[in-house]
């Protein structure tokens, strides 16, 4: 599975999903990280749902700070969960996913 990580320098989370400037793509398999890709937006604080939709098409999960209700909506459309997170930190969001602490918080199935 892919999941991925709305971020401006592959450290901290973006503070606003559609104005991100890149996606932190982690391929996981039973649990262990076993490829990292980092996708740069064509144009970064632009709200193009189209285009940042089409670059995650073949992730199963996103997790995002803020996001917009209309962002939210097109994830539904795309089949896209979206966990939403208050940790500022990639690393942080990375270790809480794989240990399944947002599992709880989310209404939706995101076994890696």
């Amino acid at each position: 599975m892919k999941i991925a990580i709305s971020t401006n320098d592959g450290l901290m989370m973006a503070p606003v999903f559609e104005t991100c400037e890149s996606f932190l793509i982690l391929t996981i398999i039973l649990g262990e990280i076993i490829e990292e890709e980092v996708r740069w937006r064509h144009e970064p604080g632009k709200m193009n749902l189209e285009e940042i939709f089409s670059q995650l098409s073949d992730c199963s999960l996103i997790i995002a700070g803020e996001i917009s209700e209309s962002s939210m909506r097109f994830s539904r459309d795309k089949s896209i969960p979206v966990i939403r997170t208050k940790e500022k930190i990639v690393t942080n969001v990375i270790v809480h996913y794989l240990e399944h602490q947002y599992r709880e918080a989310s209404d939706t199935c995101c076994c890696p």
